[in-house]
């Protein structure tokens, strides 16, 4: 028989998210495969309380989603043939599409030889095959399928996310910050590049200059790669700003927003991925 797992990566602080994720629903799944970042703590606890079949695998924490995404996959007690949902420990899904709606999808899949569905554009059911890889971060995506995919639009009343609850809206600024910082290989330089022009076109200088801002931390201003070293150093140096970082911060809304909140006290930023939508210093 196929098994059918819940699976996702999370770390230290969610305890109160992991729970309210798995505890209505953990019956309709014969196990919890997770990737848990270290350090541990109730959260950890919880998720090996509840694996049954799964494996809750551990690992520091190293800016890249595919690996630890990929470390969950990897561990073997996933068979080819068996079936997996894919959440963040923000994504709800209710009783009545576990009990319900995800026989359904497993079932129609089986039929038609689907691989994933996902729900507005976003994979989240999958069928394991030993030969599948996620790539891409933050921004992930599936590799190496063997089979169709489909997409629909869930109503919120079978799947939802409660971003909206826990976070505040100006949330995306140091999240943005977060993921520009990045080492190489990020994809979050493409993130709303569709509103300013060709992605193709603008994607690869985006990058470079992404690269470059994180080189001129390191090696000139000697500032570690995290968003609340970099969050102090304009603080505290926001009146006598060196030319260069000036430059970055002209010339990418990502940073261009962190000065304007952090430095300008601005809180009229909207999350609108607009580079018209700076101010320049």
């Amino acid at each position: 028989m196929n098994k059918l797992y819940l699976c996702g990566m999370t770390s230290s602080g969610n305890i109160e998210n992991l729970k309210e994720m798995i505890e209505p629903i953990k019956e309709y799944f014969d196990g919890l495969n997770f990737t848990f970042h270290y350090p541990k703590d109730g959260g950890a606890a919880y998720l090996e309380d509840n694996k049954k079949d799964g494996k809750i695998v551990y690992a520091e924490w190293c800016q890249r989603h595919e690996y630890s995404l990929n470390h969950f996959l990897y561990q073997g007690n996933m068979q080819n043939g068996d079936y997996f949902v894919l959440l963040d420990s923000l994504e709800r899904i209710t009783v009545e599409f576990a009990s319900k709606a995800l026989p359904d999808f497993i079932k129609q899949m089986k039929q038609n030889n689907i691989c994933m569905v996902s729900n507005y554009g976003k994979g989240f059911l999958f069928r394991y095959d030993e030969s599948l890889n996620f790539k891409g971060s933050p921004h992930w995506y599936i590799t190496n399928y063997t089979g169709g995919i489909i997409n629909v639009e869930l109503p919120q009343t079978l799947f939802y996310n409660i971003r909206g609850q826990k976070r505040d809206k100006f949330h995306f600024i140091n999240h943005y910050g977060k993921y520009m910082l990045y080492p190489y290989g990020s994809n979050h330089a493409l993130l709303g590049l569709e509103k300013n022009g060709d992605p193709k076109e603008l994607f690869p200088r985006r990058e470079e200059r992404r690269l470059e801002f994180r080189e001129y931390l390191r090696n000139e201003l000697n500032i570690p790669l995290n968003i609340e070293s970099l969050k102090s150093y304009l603080i505290e140096n926001k009146d006598n700003l060196p030319v260069r970082l000036k430059y970055f911060i002209n010339n990418e809304k990502v940073w261009n927003d962190l000065y304007r909140f952090y430095c300008l006290n601005d809180r009229n930023i909207v999350d609108n991925h607009d580079h018209k939508d700076m101010v320049q210093i």
